[in-house]
C-alpha cells in the first residue's frame, strides 16, 4: 500500500494543471528513480563477511517494493520463504 500511495502522490491530475500533489506542496518534481516493477526478479549481494568464499555471493529473489519504515527495499526470498529488508 505504501508504493500505491507514493505513486498516487506522484501522478498529475487535470485539476492540478498537470502538476503532481508533491510538486504543488514541495515546488519540485518527485524523484522516481527508486521505483521498480512489483514482483520483478532481483539479486541480493552478500559480502565476504556474510558468505563463505566458495559459496555464491548472490541470491535470486523477488522485489516487493519500498519499505515504509526504512529507506530500503522489501524482497521475498523464495528459498527461505520469508521477506527481507535489504
Amino acid at each position: 500500500t505504501y508504493i500505491v500511495l507514493q505513486l498516487m502522490n506522484n501522478n498529475s491530475t487535470q485539476s492540478n494543471k498537470g502538476q503532481t500533489s508533491y510538486e504543488l506542496f514541495i515546488d519540485k518534481q518527485p524523484d522516481l528513480s527508486k521505483i521498480r516493477v512489483f514482483k520483478c526478479l532481483c539479486f541480493i549481494y552478500y559480502n565476504s563477511i556474510q558468505c563463505h568464499k566458495l559459496k555464491s555471493h548472490f541470491t535470486l529473489d523477488i522485489y516487493l517494493g519500498l519499505d515504509n519504515i526504512f529507506k530500503a527495499y522489501r524482497v521475498y526470498l523464495p528459498t527461505f520463504k520469508n521477506i527481507q529488508i535489504s
